[in-house]
């Protein structure tokens, strides 16, 4: 061990106590901080150090239990230039137990008071904690408020905070108490390593993992094989739980770090409200990368997305989830969501083989419930970010009202880019879109799915596909290519939407008109497509015209008799001085019959 400041400690009597190596026999209430990798009984951890030397805490095979306020079960404290190490884990073999070893708990009863906190507060050096090992499970409790499991905490200058956490069981009590939690100030990277662990936060405001950046540098999480649960449904005054199982934060806006999340297996649960199992949100100028393998992920509260990640400045969002199970079951919770929110990037979503489920039917003032299965959003006019989303092989199913699928939202220049390949899209509300891309600002949207596909929905205006289009430039264009069966039930259902109408009839979210006065909106079916009954229900919908092609394995139909409706009207400009016309809806139809008679490309 280093050679370290000592420490003072207020005792019952009213003087100042010197406290070094081993335990202070005065028998008062309270645990006694000691400098010592073997304290005794009744003792905790305090090591201080103020120069350019390391600090080094190795607890292994220890049993500390603390109940005061700010007694902390191991805590280092460096204010020099010296980077702190602190390292708790099994220790020597278990006579009783052959083959074991001695494993080192944790107990906290206090206020702040951590399990194991690690602070820096000089110019440099590392925080570096390493916490279990492959000998014995560690374990961690805390049941204080704002008492968090592991702590690693840098408050200004450079280097870097450095978590190694395995198998490790760790569960917090109190309020705003995370499981593990990482806060830098100064310049330097923050990771956080998580293997084997299990990780229980039962407060308000307890986040399973929370790695936070306040200065400038990369954030990265790193789990693997670990369980986490935040079990809490208390509300804030705003009416917020926030109890998220992972959450990466790059706050400061000069930030120019990446904010990365790698999930490997596992399970993450939440019931709270605004309560993610996996939030990557950077405030700064620098990408956020999630990534997830295999694993579990539900939540139960409204607003609490499954897996999400949000962008306030300029970078790229870039989400990638392959093998695993995504569910929510509260109302405007999505299964996943990449937001580029106020900055300017692209936003691209890759979903391999996962099962994502949104199951609630709760509704809002409004109506709706929300609970989309994959969104990515584009937002503000200046952005010149795409938006891209790729599904293959994964099963979508959402059950509110307004829930889509798979939705596309784009506000700024770049194009929406939407391809599903094979798998299903299931929805059940009212107005609830199997496949929905949205645009407001000048870019394209192509929709395109491929591989045998399945997509169904039922509800009143129902749509399986939709596009939308709501900018002016004269360029705009909408392009939907169908390689599998669409299906849309209800009344006003229909199969394949492009554009919209007005209150009016009028035509508005359509694409703009070429030089023959054609719609710049395509449907090509290579698939059977067929939509509901009643009024306005339809196979294909086309808002003031435009292109379908019919391939030689494509069918369109509806329970309505309608196989394909163009309609709406472009009214004149009021005033009208040059005297322009009403436009009237253009439809062009190509069919492959491919020796079929006609009757079985279009009809019933």
């Amino acid at each position: 061990m280093s050679t370290l400041r000592a420490v003072l400690r207020w005792v019952v009597s009213g003087s100042w106590a010197l406290v070094l190596l081993g335990a202070l026999a005065l028998g008062d209430v309270r645990a006694a901080p000691v400098c010592s990798d073997t304290p005794g009984n009744a003792d905790w951890i305090l090591c201080e150090a103020s120069d350019g030397s390391p600090l080094r805490i190795n607890a292994l095979g220890v049993t500390i239990e603390t109940t005061g306020n700010e007694d902390d079960g191991v805590h280092g404290r460096h204010t020099g230039t010296g980077s702190s190490v602190i390292t708790v884990g099994s220790g020597d073999p278990d006579p009783q137990n052959p083959g074991l070893h001695q494993p080192s708990t944790i107990s906290t009863g206090g206020t702040q008071a951590h399990g194991v906190h690690g602070e820096h507060g000089g110019d440099s050096g590392a925080v570096i904690m390493n916490i279990g090992d492959s000998g014995s499970r560690t374990t961690i409790q805390t049941d204080g408020q704002e008492a968090h499991g592991i702590l690693g905490h840098r408050s200004g200058g450079s280097g870097t905070v450095r978590f190694d956490v395995r198998n490790t069981q760790i569960t917090t009590a109190g309020t705003i108490s995370d499981g593990i939690g990482g806060r830098h100030e100064g310049n330097g990277e923050v990771r956080v390593d998580v293997y084997n662990t299990s990780i229980v936060t039962k407060g308000r405001g307890a986040n399973g993992i929370f790695g936070r950046h306040q200065g400038n540098g990369d954030l990265k999480v790193d789990i693997v094989d670990t369980a986490i649960a935040t079990e809490s449904t208390a509300v804030n005054s705003q009416g917020r739980t926030t109890a998220h199982g992972i959450w990466g934060w790059i706050r400061d806006l000069a930030n120019t770090g990446t904010l990365t999340i790698s999930v490997q297996g596992g399970s993450i649960e939440t019931v709270g409200t605004d309560s993610s199992t996996i939030y990557g949100r950077h405030q700064g100028n620098g990408d956020i990368d999630i990534d997830v393998m295999g694993g579990l992920f539900e939540t139960a509260g409204t607003v609490s997305h499954s897996i999400a990640g949000q962008h306030w400045g300029d970078g790229d969002v870039d989400m990638d989830v392959q093998g695993a199970s995504v569910a929510t079951a509260g109302r405007q919770a999505n299964g996943i969501i990449g937001w580029q929110q106020q900055g300017n990037g692209d936003v691209s979503i890759d979903v391999r083989d996962t099962a994502v489920t949104t199951t609630s039917t709760a509704v809002g003032s409004d109506g709706r419930t929300s609970a989309h299965g994959i969104f990515g959003v584009v937002q503000g006019a200046t952005n010149t970010g795409a938006l891209t989303i790729d599904v293959q092989g994964s099963s979508i199913v959402t059950a509110g009202a307004a829930s889509i699928g798979v939705y596309g939202w784009s506000q700024g220049s770049g194009s929406i880019d939407m391809d599903v390949q094979g798998g299903s899209v299931e929805t059940a509300g009212t107005l609830s879109f199997g496949i929905y891309g949205l645009h407001r600002g000048s870019g394209d949207i192509e929709i395109t799915t491929s591989g045998s596909h399945t997509i169904a929905t039922t509800g009143s205006n129902a749509v399986g596909i939709a596009a939308y289009h709501y900018g002016t430039v004269q360029t705009r264009r909408m392009t939907v290519t169908i390689g599998g069966r669409v299906d849309a039930s209800g009344a006003g259902a229909q199969g394949v939407r492009v554009g919209n109408l007005s209150a009016d009839g009028a035509v508005e979210g359509a694409a703009a008109l070429d030089a023959e006065g054609l719609r710049q909106q395509t449907v090509m079916v290579n698939e059977r497509v067929y939509g509901g009954s009643g009024a306005n229900a339809a196979g294909i919908f086309l808002a003031g015209g435009g292109r379908v092609v019919i391939g030689p394995k494509g069918s369109v139909g509806a329970a309505s008799g309608i196989a394909i409706l163009a309609t709406g009207d472009v009214p004149p400009p009021d005033p009208n001085p040059d005297n322009i016309q009403v436009v009237k809806p253009r439809l062009r139809v190509d069919m492959n019959l491919a020796g079929r008679p006609l009757a079985g490309v279009i009809g019933d």
